[in-house]
């Protein structure tokens, strides 16, 4: 008799087969509870915490949201992907998890308000730092236009959702940042800004900051 309840899985061996002891006959997985494993990027270490909720979707129910919650943090991060292994959870009494199914994991992080954030695209990322470049007025022209350059700011990034990228230090709400052909630019130059330039999945160029 098994020391748990389970599903069994395909037999290993034929009827009639001589068995040696220890020999596998069939594998049996206890699935309810179920332990779901994920990987998190070592910046959102602060975030996570025993209890938290997480909520999943797996394949073979798309439209149906599981949740979980943590109950394991591992002891050290992967020092090749940066990122550290969390285990959670979830209830399974109706069987519809498997082990070994690949699940799509939303963690659900305390809310924050009053938080500067801009497109993902406005960012450059080198070895040195991350940096945006900033509209600045600076003066007037003959005729009374505003002179317009750009400032390349080094910035202290923090949680990213989506394509949004919070802003912890290097920029206020409210001011203009560039979010394409930041290639083209150099520090100081003289620019015009065209909002009427399309970015994906926005009706417009995003180039003000602002409060989430």
């Amino acid at each position: 008799m098994a020391p748990f309840d389970g599903k069994i899985g395909i037999r290993q061996v034929s009827l009639g087969q001589f068995l040696s002891a220890g020999t596998a006959v069939a594998s049996l997985q206890s699935v309810d509870p179920i332990y779901v494993q994920f990987n998190m990027p070592e910046q959102f270490l602060k975030n996570l915490y025993l209890g938290q909720p997480i909520q999943f979707t797996v394949s073979n129910f798309p439209n149906e949201t599981f949740t979980a919650k943590i109950d394991a943090i591992d002891s050290n991060v992967n020092t090749s992907t940066r990122n550290i292994l969390v285990e959670a959870t979830a209830p399974n009494p109706q069987g519809h998890l498997f082990p070994g199914v690949f699940a799509d994991v939303n963690v659900i992080l305390p809310q924050k308000n009053n938080v500067v954030t801009v497109p993902q695209t406005a960012i450059a990322y080198t070895l040195y730092g991350d940096t945006i470049f900033v509209v600045k007025q600076e003066g007037v022209d003959k005729q009374g236009k505003p002179i317009l350059r750009v400032r390349q700011r080094y910035v202290k990034i923090g949680e990213q959702r989506g394509n949004i990228i919070q802003i912890l230090d290097g920029l206020q709400a409210g001011e203009e940042v560039v979010t394409s052909g930041q290639l083209k630019l150099q520090e100081g130059m003289q620019v015009v800004i065209n909002n009427d330039v399309a970015m994906p999945s926005m009706s417009k160029e995003y180039l003000k900051t602002h409060n989430e």
